[in-house]
């Protein structure tokens, strides 16, 4: 009957729509989905992670930071000369994430081959352990270190500062390059962590 024929085509119609809504709001979502968080994850079941972020709270907060370093009346002045915090084990050449198991390489390639894998739990699970924010947190740390031991061994005349440079360069080297990819830049601070890794890249060349 005609009153059929014309609620079967309103019935088409309101389908056709839908599905036009549906392919436009997936075409407009596409590319701009909430970002994820897991790079920045780390397990902090062992306070180990917590003491590495209040000391990065109590050094980089605050002006000044190059007069405080080298005074040795100041908090920053004896926390840098060292020795540094039990466990943070500092290296002098920074090549793996050397607090995590199993130690990966300190490459961008770790993020950028595991976009397809974090649907699993195991991947989201494996940077939880390795800490990419926390190891990016600690270079920040330990290049402030060295930069000290160097410049009280230059005015101390010895002769073997330039070890000290050396491993600084390392670890500045290493956040340059974690600095370098964005979605660790966005993640820190929502997970927590204060420092701009986008404005260390910077610093850091």
């Amino acid at each position: 009957s005609p009153a059929a024929a014309g609620r079967s085509r309103a019935t088409i119609l309101a389908h056709s729509l839908l599905l036009a809504l549906f392919l436009s709001a997936a075409t407009l979502l596409q590319g701009c989905l909430p970002p994820d968080w897991s790079f920045c994850d780390c397990d902090f079941r062992d306070n180990f992670w917590n003491h590495v972020l209040n000391d990065v709270h109590m050094i980089f907060n605050g002006s000044d930071l190059s007069r405080k370093a080298r005074d040795n009346s100041t908090f920053h002045g004896r926390y840098l000369q060292g020795p540094m915090p039990e466990g943070y084990d500092c290296p002098y050449f920074v090549d793996a994430f050397w607090k995590g198991w199993p130690r990966f390489g300190m490459t961008r390639a770790l993020i950028e081959g595991s976009m397809g894998d974090l649907w699993m739990p195991a991947a989201r699970d494996r940077f939880k352990q390795i800490c990419i924010a926390g190891h990016a947190s600690l270079m920040a740390l330990c290049s402030q270190h060295f930069l000290v031991r160097a410049a009280r061994a230059i005015e101390e005349g010895d002769a073997g500062h330039m070890q000290y440079m050396e491993a600084a360069y390392s670890h500045m080297y290493g956040l340059r390059n974690l600095g370098e990819e964005w979605r660790l830049v966005q993640c820190m601070a929502q997970q927590g962590w204060p420092l701009r890794l986008d404005r260390l890249r910077k610093w850091a060349e």
